[in-house]
């Protein structure tokens, strides 16, 4: 009789093994690697949660363009608000600065006294343009100027037609933030 002895037992697992592994553990010839149907499931678990992330990704896009087109129109009440009764002729800059949309307000009191306050109106998030696809200027310098009229609320800067049209784009979502001219109301369409 050798020293070894081989007997059958059943694992935890319920497999059957001869007992040759010494280490304790389950039979070496058992242990194949991982299994075509193992491997192709991992692989649709990977696709589903990458599915799931571009989706969030996409609804997160889509709430900063919403929340983006209600900041601009709110923004637009603001300065039409403050240019309709403060004296002199207060108007807004709208710009485009470190890829946030930016808005400032200027405010004249005399020749030598100047008011401005500067807003972040949208973040990275979204992408802005008007009048049909024109990008906003990348400076304040030669931001979009707007103006409305003090006794009357219209929109006398700028204008070429009878709108003016803000298109905000995120997450595959566009909505449009319009004022009309002529007597500046203005409102948020999806």
């Amino acid at each position: 009789m050798s020293g070894h002895r081989t007997s059958s037992c059943i694992t935890e697992t319920g497999r059957k093994t001869n007992g040759t592994d010494r280490r304790g553990g389950e039979d070496m010839k058992s242990n194949k690697g991982v299994t075509l149907l193992e491997l192709m499931v991992v692989v649709v678990i990977i696709g589903i949660l990458a599915g799931a992330a571009g989706l969030s990704i996409s609804a997160i896009g889509a709430v900063s363009a919403k929340k983006a087109a209600a900041q601009l129109n709110s923004y637009l009440s603001t300065v039409r608000t403050k240019c309709m009764t403060r004296a002199g002729a207060p108007y807004a800059v709208i710009y485009v600065e470190d890829g946030e949309i930016k808005g400032t307000y200027y405010e004249y009191k005399d020749e030598d006294n100047e008011y401005s306050e500067t807003d972040v109106i949208t973040d990275k998030r979204v992408t802005v343009t008007y009048d049909e696809g024109t990008d906003l200027p990348d400076s304040e310098d030669k931001g979009l100027e707007l103006k409305f009229a003090r006794s009357t609320g219209k929109l006398s800067k700028p204008i070429s037609s009878g709108e003016l049209t803000f298109t905000i784009t995120g997450g595959g979502k566009t909505y449009t933030v319009t004022v009309t001219a002529a007597t500046g109301n203005h409102e948020v369409r999806s």
